[in-house]
């Protein structure tokens, strides 16, 4: 989604990349094979944990007759389709169908599949927040290697989207999650103390904590673009290492069953 995102960004992408064609096709091509191998590696897990037996019909049973499974499947077909394109470097426009066709994919696993109420909505603000985060994190880290202050100015008009898009869908969907006011809808509201008390509540308090200080070095590196001077890549990294750390509870998060459940 980053290489996606750069691609709009830098109208010069294009040409950098042919000079170094090798090393860039490369990369994003062990990117795309990175989601593919993770997702076989999240089907054997699942089928561990619903003790499935090693048949045909038991694994066609849970990929076609479960709401995870037929999520999995969309979003296996999705990252196959981004390693293709990948391998026959195709135009912008198609790379970025197969970056966003994953996000949207994603909105199928996780908790937004089992939100009976609102599915849609659940499986929106998902792909929303999948959407930003790619764009915001992953043209990041792309852009921590070489770029001008004209493209890290661009970059930044673009953060300065993606950032508030990121925040906005992941407190809709804690407030999902939780049943929490205005998206409760009549169900009873848990008290602070309760939510805190929770794994879940402790990892999305620890999530927004870090949340903070990535944005923090965000609105750092704004000022200084501003001011026609590109980030230093000491701080870049920081930031990108406190991501990860944003990522990693996020992943945490995915498998633990919040207090309203």
């Amino acid at each position: 989604m980053g290489d996606a995102a750069v691609r709009w960004i830098d109208v010069r992408v294009t040409d950098e990349r042919e000079r170094d064609a090798s090393e860039s096709r490369l990369q994003l091509r062990l990117a795309w094979l990175g989601v593919v191998l993770a997702l076989v590696a999240l089907a054997i897990v699942e089928a561990r944990d619903m003790e499935l037996d090693a048949t045909r019909s038991a694994w066609q049973m849970m990929l076609t007759q479960t709401a995870w499974g037929r999520g999995w499947s969309i979003l296996l077909v999705s990252a196959i389709l981004g390693t293709a394109a990948a391998v026959w470097r195709v135009p912008r426009a198609v790379a970025t169908a197969c970056a966003l066709l994953l996000a949207v994919a994603m909105g199928g696993l996780g908790h937004a599949s089992a939100d009976d109420a609102l599915p849609v909505f659940s499986r929106v603000i998902d792909a929303v927040h999948v959407i930003g985060v790619g764009a915001w994190l992953g043209a990041l880290l792309l852009m921590s290697r070489t770029a001008t202050v004209n493209v890290w100015q661009r970059y930044s008009r673009m953060a300065s989207v993606a950032a508030p898009t990121v925040l906005l869908s992941g407190v809709f969907a804690s407030l999902r999650r939780l049943q929490l006011p205005p998206l409760g809808f009549g169900a009873s509201s848990l008290g602070l103390s309760t939510i805190v008390a929770s794994d879940y509540g402790r990892l999305l308090l620890t999530k927004s904590a870090v949340v903070l200080v990535v944005l923090a070095f965000g609105l750092k590196h704004r000022r200084r673009v501003l001011s026609e001077h590109a980030p230093s890549g000491q701080s870049i990294r920081t930031e990108l290492v406190f991501a990860v750390a944003v990522l990693a509870a996020t992943a945490l998060l995915t498998g633990t069953a919040p207090p309203s459940d």
